[in-house]
């Protein structure tokens, strides 16, 4: 039963793997063996509760309630079947903003119809179903409005899917003791298969299907994977002789295009030969640290050997599209130097990612859950979606795609490069910060600080935008900080923060901090860039013509080791020229501008002592 709340289930994955998760349960979806429980995730708090008026429920009141709907219509929240409640769809036109959750003995039918779930990005809405739920779709078509919508199988639940066009795709999630029937289907579908799950798919000619084979603890064997395009036959893991420790059953037959990927979890053991694989997702779970260094996209590998200690991966002349990273439970991950097609965090997990680029092939990036993510001086191609409450930090990196923040999950953009377009939803919060590079920074005036101080909350959000201040410290990482003008309390993008007076300042390394206010909180959102003021152009040159002059006197008839002192009129100075003095000045001089100085300052320099010489 449901004890008080709906339970939600978040799918993702265009090529990777999926996290289920919900608001409250029943303890035996919480015990669910292999990758049910892995993949088990956080409480949603946008779950409808029994109190949601805008959620259309059936089989609540009336536990054997049959709700038949055709032509058109729409809803804009979700649909939830309980208790032997069934709802059919029936040459209709419907539109969803929203998920068609079916439980316990609840039943879905869909006929003759056009269902477009209304979602904003991937795997946002999509169809869910556990306990011993039955799905039955035929002759429709059903689509995500542009993207990829989600599914869920758990428990005994069953989905028939015959004759439909999935015009958008989905990603379903077998978990469990689930099952699910394809044939003549046209679209795409993607697969992921665990626990004692079934898939079975045959007669379809116009679908792509790409199933990703979970391998679990206890996963061994040696095994080829047959090439991307149609199969004939082939049953999984029935016809690959030493595969043992898979619960889980797939059957083929006469499909056009299937595609493979594998999903690697601790406790495993397993080799790949001879084959062509779309990707691989490691799925880590538990408590433990983890590192991945220098993954590549695309790669030809002859002989292997994956380095981790928790697991066996072993490809052999198998050639392999992406990787991709996930990083669930309490685990920590880091992924350094790399290229992957889709990184996530989900639950408590914190995923650290660094010097690397995920190219969206498989993907996008995301946070869900408790989790936290925080990705430094990389590339972000794809997507970035976050929800639940998770925390998220994109620092000094390149974002080129859209970003959600949805739900209650916050995500921070500071210092970005590139071209971004982000929309906070319900109560997420979207922090943005950056202190530009000032293009010529110099002491001895006012700069011009420019960059971007806001707090964007979603519509359900509570927090509110307060203002920001700027300052600044002498060298990296300062214990105090002066600030640079006053408060502000106007939001700024891409423009003046503030002017910073450097007159009194002396070149060097300094630290601007900008730190920006929430009115619900205390503690300021912190923004860093370390700036190194130089002396202004004109005046660097004349100290590196003055060092140089000298250095130039000293190269032509001096040896002098003593600091130089001033010369009388006529010449005839009391001291030496001091060479060591303007070799030392000289040097920094030497190295970066020695090229565009040298000749005229040592023929100025020979000129002016000639002079010297002879008055």
């Amino acid at each position: 039963m449901m004890n008080g709340f709906f339970k939600w289930t978040f799918m993702a994955i265009i090529a990777a793997v999926t996290l289920v998760g919900f608001t409250g349960r029943s303890a035996s979806f919480y015990d669910a063996r292999g990758l049910g429980a892995a993949l088990s995730g956080f409480r949603s708090p946008a779950a409808p509760g029994p109190d949601r008026d805008d959620v259309l429920y059936i089989g609540r009141d009336d536990p054997d309630e049959i709700v038949t709907i055709t032509g058109t219509y729409i809803l804009e929240s979700h649909i939830v079947i309980e208790n032997q409640g069934r709802l059919e769809l029936i040459d209709a036109t419907v539109t969803l903003q929203g998920d068609i959750v079916i439980e316990d003995d609840g039943a879905l039918t869909v006929s003759n119809t056009e269902l477009t779930f209304s979602q904003l990005y991937a795997h946002e809405f999509g169809l869910l179903a556990w306990d011993r739920a039955d799905m039955v779709i035929e002759n429709s078509i059903i689509s995500g409005q542009g993207a990829i919508i989600k599914g869920a199988l758990a428990g005994e639940a069953s989905a028939r899917l015959e004759a439909a066009d999935f015009t958008d795709g989905m990603t379903v999630s077998l978990m469990e003791s689930s099952s699910l029937s394809l044939s003549e289907m046209s679209g795409f579908i993607e697969a992921i298969v665990s626990d004692e799950a079934a898939l079975d798919a045959a007669d379809s000619q116009a679908v792509l299907l790409l199933i990703w084979l979970a391998m679990p603890e206890g996963a061994t064997g040696t095994f080829s994977l047959p090439p991307w395009g149609p199969v004939g036959s082939l049953a999984f893991p029935g016809d690959f002789p030493g595969v043992t420790g898979i619960g889980y059953t797939v059957s083929i037959v006469d499909m056009e295009m299937v595609i493979f990927s594998l999903l690697s979890l601790a406790g495993s053991d397993v080799t790949i030969s001879d084959s062509f694989i779309l990707a691989v997702g490691l799925l880590f779970t538990e408590g433990d640290s983890h590192g991945l260094v220098g993954l590549q996209y695309y790669s030809e590998y002859s002989d292997f050997t994956l380095a981790l200690g928790d697991r066996g991966l072993r490809l052999v002349d198998t050639v392999l599209w992406t990787w991709n990273v996930y990083a669930a439970g309490s685990s920590v991950m880091t992924v350094l130097d790399s290229t992957v097609g889709e990184i996530f965090s989900m639950e408590n997990a914190t995923a650290i990612v660094q010097s690397s680029t995920c190219d969206g092939n498989g993907g996008y990036v995301s946070a869900q859950g408790y989790s936290t993510l925080i990705v430094i001086d990389s590339v972000i191609i794809p997507k970035v979606i976050t929800m639940g409450f998770s925390a998220t930090t994109l620092a000094e990196s390149e974002l080129n795609g859209e970003i959600f923040v949805s739900e209650v999950s916050a995500l921070a953009v500071v210092n970005p490069v590139g071209s971004y377009v982000a929309t906070p939803l319900d109560a997420g919060v979207l922090i943005e910060g950056a202190i530009d590079p000032p293009p010529e920074p110099y002491v001895g005036g006012t700069l011009s600080i420019t960059g971007t101080a806001d707090i964007r909350p979603g519509p359900d959000s509570p927090i509110t935008y307060a203002g920001y201040e700027l300052q600044y410290g002498r060298g990296s990482g300062p214990s105090t900080f002066t600030p640079i003008g006053s408060y502000h309390t106007e939001a700024v993008h891409e423009g003046e923060l503030e002017v910073w007076d450097t007159e009194k300042l002396s070149p060097g390394l300094y630290t601007l901090r900008l730190l920006i206010y929430f009115e619900e909180r205390e503690e300021p959102a912190e923004i860093l860039r370390e700036v190194r003021l130089e002396l202004p152009s004109d005046l660097q040159a004349l100290i590196d013509a003055l060092a140089l002059l000298g250095l130039a006197g000293c190269l032509m008839g001096g040896g002098e080791e003593t600091p130089p002192a001033p010369h009388g009129e006529g010449g005839g100075g009391s001291g030496g020229c001091g060479c060591a003095y303007y070799r030392a000045s000289a040097e920094s001089a030497l190295v970066s501008s020695a090229v565009v100085y040298l000749l005229p300052v040592l023929f100025i320099g020979v000129l002016k002592r000639r002079v010297r010489r002879k008055s």
